[in-house]
């Protein structure tokens, strides 16, 4: 389209990923093709990223190992979610690391790497990847976003998945470590692509406020792509 040569650019990418970058990292770790994993980065937010990697490496390649270690991963991750008790139904919180994979960090995943896992779980979610395609596992996620982190309305959120609480015998963070997610880096950042599961309609109402807040120059995508999603989806 437009004189661009998708195709091309597709296999430049692919050739760079398989020959560069994942060759780097083979040798390394003395991991020849077609063992996995060649990298490992035992958080949470990395983790989903590798799964999203894997997924679509094996679009790209056709490769069944790839697949199978999206898949792999992803029961990894699952595991590690622990769902508590809402007074609006179940939700997901977790470690800031996958434990089964030797990470040794056991306190919730603080605010600012959450947001990755949302935007990655709903890339998931929209691929069709088992089970991130379930809309269950979408709604744990959302209510742990309109449940625990939207604890202050629009004005800012809590420090960690579960609101800065110990929540299914994960403790929380440190205080005097993580900090407060502040309502501007709310507007740049892509939590409110949760409101299409959140049956409650609070992420939308909150990250409408934020963004009339910082509309104009401060304006961000995040949230007007969010609504959008709701509205098509809903």
């Amino acid at each position: 389209p437009n004189g661009v040569d998708y195709a091309e650019r597709a296999k430049f990418w692919t050739y760079y990923l398989v020959d560069h970058f994942e060759a780097k990292w083979r040798e390394r770790h003395g991991i020849p093709w077609p063992e996995f994993p060649f990298i490992t980065r035992p958080h949470m937010h990395e983790t989903t990223e590798f799964i999203r990697y894997h997924h679509y490496m094996y679009l790209l390649t056709g490769h069944d190992e790839y697949r199978s270690e999206a898949e792999r991963m992803t029961k990894l991750v699952m595991g590690n979610f622990v769902e508590v008790q809402t007074d609006a139904g179940p939700a997901y919180v977790t470690p800031r690391s996958v434990l089964s994979m030797g990470g040794s960090v056991r306190y919730l995943l603080p605010s600012t790497y959450v947001r990755y896992l949302y935007a990655t779980a709903v890339d998931l979610h929209l691929e069709g990847v088992s089970p991130w395609s379930a809309d269950d596992t979408m709604e744990r996620l959302a209510r742990s976003l309109s449940e625990f982190i939207m604890d202050d309305g629009d004005s800012d959120f809590a420090r960690d998945i579960g609101g800065g609480v110990s929540r299914g015998g994960v403790p929380a963070t440190d205080s005097s470590e993580w900090f407060r997610f502040s309502a501007e880096r709310y507007n740049i950042s892509p939590y409110a692509l949760l409101s299409a599961w959140d049956d409650s309609g609070k992420v939308a109402k909150v990250s409408k406020s934020v963004f009339a807040h910082y509309r104009g120059r401060q304006g961000n995508v995040f949230i007007p792509v969010a609504m959008m999603l709701d509205a098509a989806l809903n």
